[in-house]
């Protein structure tokens, strides 16, 4: 905006009267008043523009930049900012969203935020410190289910099948016991206590059996301890809800046999 002097002003302003009562000064025959005030109105016509511009340009009553510089078509309502928020933009969509492997935006014990980066298994769960963990205990949530025969004296060279609390079978898919939930099998304790006659000391080996389908060897026993125990820890047997097992005991042929034997197991699932 060029700003005049008011000596320029005012002599325009004199410029401005005599040509207004028509004509005098130095030069002025020809500006006529049909020519200079058509609308006859006793002001020179556009004699309030500077620069091409009224007078009005220059010292508006009131101005408002919205329209020029925060126009409402691209979604800026409030004339001076715009935070993407209650209609001062677009909402910025999930999609548009860039995350990247850092923790700065994690929520803590101040501040609400994003979660952790998942760890990718079923055995953690995020603690109120925000950290991932292993509930404390035997290593996860889990379950047990039993089994046991009672008292009799094995044979030798008879297999046997343990389930339900009661008789050891010498014929499979009698004694089931069942898997309420899916999970992975991870230890089975088996205890052997001959309450008579302990036996001789040849290999008696232990599976289990799972849907009468599939043996995995337990453990084996080759003492002539009347109390055996076994404690296998290291098993990775997944089942299925509906799924059943039992425990398969291999006698092998005593030199002596052992009598009154009573056996009890611990199936550990999670």
């Amino acid at each position: 905006m060029r700003v005049i002097k008011r000596s320029e002003f005012d002599s325009l302003l004199r410029k401005i009267k005599k040509i207004s009562a028509g004509g005098g000064g130095q030069g002025g025959g020809d500006m006529l008043k049909s020519v200079y005030d058509i609308n006859n109105d006793g002001i020179v016509d556009n004699s309030d523009k500077l620069d091409g511009e009224h007078s009005s340009a220059f010292a508006p009553s009131s101005h408002n930049h919205d329209s020029v510089y925060a126009p409402i078509s691209k979604g800026v309502t409030n004339g001076d900012s715009h935070d993407h928020v209650g209609g001062d933009g677009a909402a910025i969509t999930e999609n548009a969203l860039s995350l990247s492997d850092i923790t700065t935006g994690n929520a803590n014990a101040s501040r609400h935020g994003f979660c952790p980066k998942v760890p990718n298994d079923t055995s953690k769960f995020l603690r109120g410190d925000g950290e991932w963990a292993v509930p404390s205990g035997a290593g996860g949530l889990g379950y047990t289910l039993q089994a046991a025969a009672t008292s009799f004296s094995p044979s030798g060279g008879i297999t046997y099948y343990i389930g339900q609390p009661g008789t050891a079978q010498s014929t499979a898919d009698r004694n089931r016991v069942y898997f309420p939930k899916a999970g992975t099998i991870k230890r089975a304790i088996v205890y052997w206590c001959a309450t008579g006659t302990a036996g001789t000391a040849e290999v008696i080996s232990v599976y289990l059996s799972k849907n009468n389908l599939s043996d995995t060897l337990i453990g084996q026993w080759e003492n002539s301890e009347a109390k055996k125990v076994m404690n296998n820890g290291e098993l990775n047997i997944s089942v299925s809800a509906g799924d059943y097992f039992e425990i398969k005991i291999v006698c092998p042929t005593w030199a002596t046999n052992p009598t009154n034997v009573l056996i009890s197991v611990v199936v550990y699932v999670e």
